[in-house]
């Protein structure tokens, strides 16, 4: 899996499912780490977001 940096995953969530693509884990703080959340295209792969710092 590869992983796409955003300024805030919650809004390109959003973007992503107007866009025809699915929710696979809402945005969640990893410990010690980053913000992160995961989608899945209309094909459904699945890509990672990771938030920018």
């Amino acid at each position: 899996m590869f992983y796409v940096q955003v300024d805030d995953p919650a809004a390109a969530l959003e973007k992503i499912r107007s866009l025809g693509g699915s929710t696979v884990s809402e945005p969640m703080d990893v410990p010690g780490g980053p913000t992160i959340a995961h989608f899945a295209d209309p094909e459904g792969h699945v890509v990672g977001l990771v938030k920018g710092t």
